[in-house]
Protein backbone atom coordinates (compact mmCIF):
# COMPACT_ATOMS: atom_id res chain seq x y z
CA UNK A 1 0.00 0.00 0.00
CA UNK A 2 3.30 2.19 0.48
CA UNK A 3 3.45 2.58 -3.64
CA UNK A 4 -0.43 3.86 -3.59
CA UNK A 5 -0.41 6.48 -1.23
CA UNK A 6 3.68 7.48 -1.87
CA UNK A 7 1.91 8.21 -5.53
CA UNK A 8 -0.96 9.70 -4.86
CA UNK A 9 -2.90 6.81 -5.23
CA UNK A 10 -2.68 6.83 -9.04
CA UNK A 11 -3.33 3.85 -10.72
CA UNK A 12 -0.30 1.89 -12.12
CA UNK A 13 0.91 2.59 -15.64
CA UNK A 14 -0.34 0.04 -18.54
CA UNK A 15 3.05 -1.62 -18.95
CA UNK A 16 3.41 -2.12 -15.09
CA UNK A 17 0.22 -3.92 -15.06
CA UNK A 18 1.36 -5.93 -17.69
CA UNK A 19 4.41 -7.10 -16.75
CA UNK A 20 2.99 -7.87 -13.05
CA UNK A 21 0.03 -9.82 -14.45
CA UNK A 22 2.61 -11.83 -16.81
CA UNK A 23 4.78 -12.76 -13.14
CA UNK A 24 1.55 -13.56 -11.60
CA UNK A 25 0.41 -15.96 -14.25
CA UNK A 26 4.32 -17.24 -14.50
CA UNK A 27 4.49 -17.91 -10.56
CA UNK A 28 0.96 -19.98 -10.42
CA UNK A 29 1.78 -21.46 -13.32
CA UNK A 30 5.26 -22.64 -11.15
CA UNK A 31 3.55 -23.87 -8.37
CA UNK A 32 0.67 -25.82 -10.35
CA UNK A 33 3.23 -27.35 -12.14
CA UNK A 34 4.85 -28.45 -8.67
CA UNK A 35 1.42 -29.52 -7.42
CA UNK A 36 0.86 -26.91 -5.30
CA UNK A 37 -2.06 -24.40 -4.59
CA UNK A 38 -1.96 -21.13 -3.30
CA UNK A 39 -5.30 -20.95 -1.17
CA UNK A 40 -5.26 -17.10 -0.27
CA UNK A 41 -5.08 -15.09 -4.02
CA UNK A 42 -5.29 -11.92 -3.23
CA UNK A 43 -3.64 -8.13 -3.59
CA UNK A 44 -2.86 -7.60 -0.19
CA UNK A 45 -0.24 -11.37 -0.87
CA UNK A 46 1.72 -9.30 -3.51
CA UNK A 47 5.03 -9.15 -2.59
CA UNK A 48 7.28 -6.56 -4.73
CA UNK A 49 11.22 -7.01 -4.83
CA UNK A 50 11.37 -3.40 -4.78
CA UNK A 51 9.08 -0.24 -3.96
CA UNK A 52 11.08 2.22 -5.62
CA UNK A 53 9.26 4.38 -8.47
CA UNK A 54 9.64 7.19 -10.71
CA UNK A 55 6.43 9.68 -9.79
CA UNK A 56 5.18 10.85 -12.58
CA UNK A 57 2.37 14.38 -13.15
CA UNK A 58 -0.80 13.64 -14.79
CA UNK A 59 -2.41 16.64 -15.36
CA UNK A 60 -5.76 14.72 -15.95
CA UNK A 61 -5.44 12.83 -13.08
CA UNK A 62 -4.93 16.05 -10.63
CA UNK A 63 -6.51 15.65 -7.05
CA UNK A 64 -8.17 18.96 -5.81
Amino acid sequence: MKYSKDNNYQPYPLDQVCHIGYQLCYSVKFLHDNKLTHTDLKPENILFVDSDFDLVYNSKKVRM
